[in-house]
């Protein structure tokens, strides 16, 4: 199985998940930010790799505006290339909102 195949399949897996009060809010980026996550996966892991971070980091300016895990806007676009479509997800924090790049 390729990575996107993988991820797609966890992707599928998390829309199920639900989650109780006292959570309000939760951010799926694998869907509103698809695009880019498959970017990162093609350009990062389509070759035999030691180490690819597949996971999604926590806090509100890594992969939740970006759609990279642990990369942060400026690493994303301007070290690894990547700067693509960002959706405002539903339900958006106000004072955790989406920026994108």
């Amino acid at each position: 199985m390729d990575l996107i195949t993988i991820a797609q399949a966890l992707k599928s897996d998390l829309a199920a998940l639900r989650v109780a009060r006292p959570v309000t809010h939760v951010y799926n980026p694998l869907d509103y930010v698809w695009a880019n996550y498959k970017t990162y996966l093609e350009r990062f892991g389509a070759r035999p790799r030691e180490v690819v971070l597949i996971g999604m980091n926590p806090g509100p300016w890594g992969m939740m505006q970006t759609g990279i895990p642990f990369g942060d806007v400026g690493m994303v676009r301007d070290w690894m290339g990547i700067v693509g479509e960002v959706d405002t997800p539903a339900g958006q924090h106000p004072k955790r909102p989406i920026l994108g790049f």
